[in-house]
């Protein structure tokens, strides 16, 4: 797969799970090691479920894009949706503790990884920026 790359999915409750298989293939084609990828995964999966549920609120006639870059430096991803006025959502939202049931995604995100960015596209919906450096350590070559 040529890196940086796009995948794109309906807002269907499939479709995270999909993405999750999918992108666990890329990571591990690409050498990314298995903690790497599981913080990856853990972060775009609350990124793009945000997206599916708020952004796009489960409507099957709207999409996600992810796009990802992959280099031996960083792995980032763009999780971008359909929906509404992301971006004031996201100025409103009050920050719960990770450890709360719900509405914990975007302090995860932060959390875990290097840099978490949002934006809004020319539509109105939410694009959500994850980067992750990679550490020499953990980068392994075939």
């Amino acid at each position: 797969m040529i890196f940086p790359t796009q995948l794109k999915y309906p807002s269907i409750l499939e479709s995270e799970p999909a993405l999750a298989d999918q992108l666990k293939k890329i990571l591990t084609q690409q050498g990314v090691s298995e903690e790497e990828q599981r913080i990856f995964l853990l972060v775009i999966s609350e990124a793009f479920t945000n997206a599916l549920v708020h952004g796009n609120r489960l409507d099957p006639q709207k999409s996600i894009t992810v796009c990802l870059d992959i280099n031996d430096q960083t792995l980032r991803a763009d999780i971008i949706d359909q929906g509404e006025r992301g971006l004031e959502k996201i100025m409103q939202h009050q920050m719960t503790e990770i450890e709360a049931d719900s509405g914990r995604g975007i302090n995860l995100m932060k959390h875990y990884v290097d840099d978490v960015q949002f934006e809004q596209t020319g539509d109105g919906g939410l694009k959500t920026s994850i980067i992750l450096h990679r550490k020499a350590s953990a980068i392994t070559k075939c």
